[in-house]
């Protein structure tokens, strides 16, 4: 499928550029997409640049990772720091898999890694793993989209993308992500005060995944009710792009030692930033049979 229009706001994408049909890659994609049975979510993503995954893992994963956010949260605070807020009544915690292994166990989750390969190809990486908590009187956000640092226009191809799991009940008055949806069609930014009469609450319950592209234009939204949302923002990019997060080779060895997926999700077999005389074949070709099979 291939919309296309004219004019300095044409809005051109070419569904799934990812990789062209007949390829190995395409069919490893399909069958994956077959077997997590997240159809209706890929549609959705194309038409609205968002999507909610409905029971996107056990119910006791989420548990475990509302748990290990509120711990990770009390405990810096324990030292002293204050964590990171992006306003009154909110805290966000970074670089979680160094904290606790159960996030690992997120990102590898087989519904999420169905649609990031959609999205972003074979061999993306992870870009952040942070846990927000939102109480009540947190005020909504600006709208935005998680391409920040790319100029306009936007690609056809995502090269950003997110997924949020939602340990507790989205709805507006409870915190929801505000997203406008087709957004991701504009490729481009939102203007100053563009898209809020368009944006709308995300209905989610917990248990859910919610999951937009680096196009889509959201916004974090406002608690009214008592209580927290506690949420994980697992985002990922494609392998060109270096990570907003870092973590130390000890952190890399240990997880990679739990799964050899994630060599790739941290970075670790990359070529890139290489402090010898010449770079590491292998990675080099790896990266390269990765990418252009997709091609």
């Amino acid at each position: 499928m291939t919309t296309t229009s004219t004019g300095p706001e044409a809005e051109t994408r070419t569904a799934f550029a990812q990789a062209t049909a007949g390829t190995d890659a395409q069919r490893r994609l399909a069958a994956q997409i077959a077997a997590c049975g997240v159809e209706r979510n890929v549609a959705e993503l194309e038409l609205y640049g968002y999507t909610v995954v409905p029971d996107a893992a056990p119910l006791e994963l989420f548990d475990r990772i509302r748990d290990a956010i509120v711990r990770i949260t009390q405990e810096t605070r324990d030292r002293g720091v204050k964590p990171f807020d992006f306003g009154p009544n909110t805290s966000m915690m970074y670089r979680l898999l160094a904290h606790d292994d159960v996030f690992a166990e997120a990102v590898l989750t087989p519904k999420l890694t169905a649609l990031m390969t959609y999205l972003l190809g074979e061999g993306y990486a992870l870009n952040v793993a942070t846990g927000s908590i939102l109480s009540q009187g947190a005020n909504a956000g600006p709208l935005h989209c998680d391409n920040q640092f790319f100029p306009e226009p936007f690609p056809a191809q995502y090269h950003v993308a997110v997924g949020i799991w939602c340990c507790d009940d989205f709805s507006g008055e409870l915190g929801s992500t505000l997203v406008v949806p087709g957004s991701h069609r504009r490729h481009r930014h939102p203007r100053a005060g563009e898209g809020i009469n368009e944006a709308i609450a995300v209905e989610a319950p917990r248990g859910s995944i919610v999951i937009w592209t680096g196009h889509t234009w959201h916004a974090s939204g406002g608690r009214t009710a008592p209580g927290d949302r506690i949420a994980l923002h697992t985002g990922f990019s494609r392998p060109h792009i270096q990570p907003f997060e870092g973590y130390a080779p000890e952190d890399v060895d240990r997880l990679t030692k739990l799964d050899a997926r994630l060599a790739r999700l941290l970075g670790a077999d990359l070529p890139y930033s290489f402090k010898g005389d010449s770079p590491d074949l292998d990675k080099l070709l790896s990266l390269a049979a990765t990418t252009q099979a997709q091609a």
